[in-house]
């Protein structure tokens, strides 16, 4: 899922390298994704077809997320099934971090603008000061 996003994102931003996902990548998508983009990948994305545009986002945004955190040590995957059940755990004191939910906030009305790249850092602090 993480190679699909990278690929995703770099056709969405092909003048940037973002081939390597990033807080910088995930500020440009969390930006690219506004209200307008969101109400229309939900108006063309049918339900019931496991592979709609809607539910991939959801999933690629989630799993760039998961490795954002993944990628520095002190945190790791809590794999579940299905996938999107998984979450990040931070090693030292357990706080569990559902990536996948913050993705389904980003694509509603409730979290579309909550600025994602600002929250991850938020967490990254909070995780550490509470450890």
């Amino acid at each position: 899922m993480v190679a699909a996003a990278s690929g995703d994102y770099q056709q969405l931003f092909p003048s940037k390298n973002f081939m390597e996902l990033d807080s910088e990548v995930l500020n440009a998508v969390d930006q690219y994704y506004d209200q307008e983009r969101i109400a229309k990948l939900i108006k063309n994305s049918e339900p019931s077809d496991f592979s709609n545009d809607y539910l991939i986002s959801v999933c690629e945004f989630g799993a760039m997320l998961g490795k954002l955190f993944a990628d520095l040590e002190r945190f790791g995957w809590l794999y579940s099934t299905p996938y999107f059940n998984s979450i990040i755990v931070h090693k030292d004191s357990g706080y569990g971090i559902t990536v996948f939910d913050w993705a389904v906030k980003k694509f509603s009305q409730y979290g579309f603008d909550d600025g994602f790249a600002a929250k991850y850092k938020s967490v990254l602090a909070r995780v550490e000061q509470g450890s």
